[in-house]
């Protein structure tokens, strides 16, 4: 059965990809790579901080592998992704 490596470290998220997957897949998550490391996000959206996620492992590993990045969109700021939590958190 093909591995593919699902980067997160949230064994939620990894438990529901693997009820999903794994029939076709092997899926295995940070933990099982014994990577403990935190990947700085440094992506402007969502989907180019799930890319460098994946991406990274994918080099470090030579092992296929994917990722999500996850967050909040509020109507009242158009749905920005520019306006993180994160940064909005931060004080002045």
């Amino acid at each position: 059965m093909k591995q593919i490596v699902f980067s997160t470290h949230n064994e939620n998220k990894l438990n529901e990809i693997k009820k999903i997957l794994s029939d076709n897949f092997k899926i295995l998550g940070l933990i099982d790579l014994n990577f403990n490391d935190e990947i700085i996000e440094s992506g402007k959206t969502l989907a180019q901080n799930a890319d460098i996620k994946a991406s990274y492992i994918n080099k470090l590993y030579n092992i296929d592998c994917f990722a999500d990045d996850t967050g909040l969109e509020i109507d009242s700021l158009n749905r920005s992704e520019e306006h993180t939590s994160e940064l909005q958190s931060q004080p002045d």
